[in-house]
């Protein structure tokens, strides 16, 4: 076969195309379908129909993760069949899309949407498109609303897509398979090596809390059962006894223009602390924007606290955050925060919040049975050796942890490179690369 001819398509995105290919708008190829409203009470853990919400999206779905409800009948609209083209359309996950392999039925929550090819298109192809950097580009154009972006469907259904015939389109999506495939078996190597490394993270926190820095010291058993055998001259006390709980609050009296960081569950990583976002006026702060934090204030989620939304505060003034936070104060010159932040991190300590929680879809404890747990306490100085090495070995992790990310990063862009080359005919394909 011969070169192929282009043709302009006066898109700058999308660029010139193939001669015989054609550009159409989204709805031309694809039919688009909102999710539901379902409310948490919809939610069961019983049951067994999964509800795909926005987090939920990625390549690697896990329904099993999912929340689940009974009565969906009523909701059969919302069935996501496989092959579907499942869409985020909100906040920051904006434009995340992933397609729907598995064959058991699941539903659909609001702000997802799902893709579902025609019968002039071919939905790989389709899912090709979706996933490349010029469907990208027009989200970015398109969305509304700063850090709670939202992009509508009518936006979506007039979205431009390049269009070559049918059997070009499955020739296509043959040839992006098997290249993206490989992309994404290395992407998987490399990100199993990135949770190993954090596992390992994990696992030093657990070891030196639990257990010292000192592997010949004498030990003895601690009476507890996650943790077993502790070192001898190791003290146990509540928690209650070494610090404070949710010591200070604004109230309603609060100057209505005091600004101020304001700390969400969901800012807060495990990996990476706490995300400081741009401050906001007291009087345009939700209401569960009123816990007062402190440098060296240690924070830990209430709510679903096996997400380990837990770090110690950093120096920043003016922080606020959410109700959903138990905020301990080490009053207590015993007690080194730092090493207090480290042992709520421990997967005993997190295991036991968890178990001692209520709720299903969102299970909470309060801070006053918090801070009701046992707590080890080391001396000072045990403390402070406890924390320098598990400091000094996270560095060590995050080094790698982070060149790690950035060959996945690097792996991704390329990907989504080849993907919109191919689908806007920059890279012919032809039967023999198949």
């Amino acid at each position: 076969m011969g070169s192929l001819s282009y043709k302009k398509t006066n898109i700058d995105f999308i660029g010139d195309i193939p001669l015989h290919w054609n550009i159409v708008k989204l709805k031309v190829l694809s039919d688009i379908i909102n999710g539901f409203a379902f409310s948490s009470q919809d939610f069961s853990i019983d049951n067994k129909i999964p509800v795909i919400r926005i987090g939920d999206i990625k390549s690697n779905l896990d329904l099993t993760k999912c929340v689940c409800i009974e009565k969906f009948d009523e909701y059969k609209d919302f069935l996501i069949k496989k092959g579907d083209i499942l869409f985020a359309m909100t906040g920051a996950t904006i434009g995340k899309n992933a397609i729907y392999k598995s064959s058991s039925p699941s539903l659909l929550n609001q702000r997802v949407c799902i893709f579902r090819s025609k019968i002039n298109a071919d939905q790989d192809f389709l899912g090709n498109c979706i996933g490349s950097c010029f469907f990208k580009y027009q989200v970015d154009l398109n969305c509304v609303g700063g850090a709670q972006a939202n992009i509508g469907r009518e936006d979506l259904m007039n979205f431009y897509i390049p269009y070559p015939p049918l059997n070009e389109q499955k020739l296509i999506s043959q040839y992006l398979d098997k290249k993206t495939q490989k992309i994404d078996s290395l992407i998987k190597k490399i990100e199993t090596k990135i949770e190993l490394l954090k596992e390992q993270k994990t696992a030093l926190i657990n070891q030196y809390v639990t257990k010292g820095v000192d592997s010949e010291v004498a030990m003895r058993d601690s009476g507890i059962n996650w943790i077993g055998k502790i070192p001898r001259i190791w003290e146990i006390s509540k928690i209650k006894y070494l610090t404070s709980c949710n010591d200070e609050v604004l109230n309603e009296k609060t100057d209505p223009n005091y600004s101020f960081h304001y700390i969400e569950v969901g800012d807060v990583n495990f990996e990476n602390g706490i995300l400081i976002k741009e401050k906001i006026q007291f009087k345009n702060s939700p209401s569960r924007a009123r816990r007062v934090i402190r440098a060296k204030d240690v924070i830990i989620s209430t709510v679903r606290t096996y997400l380990r939304s837990i770090s110690i505060v950093p120096d920043i003034p003016d922080l606020i955050c959410s109700t959903g936070f138990c905020v301990l104060r080490s009053k207590n010159r015993k007690l080194l925060p730092d090493y207090l932040s480290y042992f709520v991190k421990t997967t005993g300590f997190v295991q036991e919040v968890v178990k001692n929680s209520y709720g299903v879809s969102y299970p909470a404890i309060n801070s006053i049975d918090l801070i009701e747990f046992n707590l080890l306490l080391p001396p000072f100085e045990e403390q402070r050796k406890i924390v320098e090495r598990i400091s000094y070995k996270e560095n060590l992790l995050k080094k790698i942890i982070e060149k790690s990310q950035k060959k996945v990063n690097l792996l991704i862009e390329y990907r989504q490179s080849l993907i919109s080359s191919v689908v806007t005919g920059k890279i012919r394909v032809t039967q023999d690369m198949i």
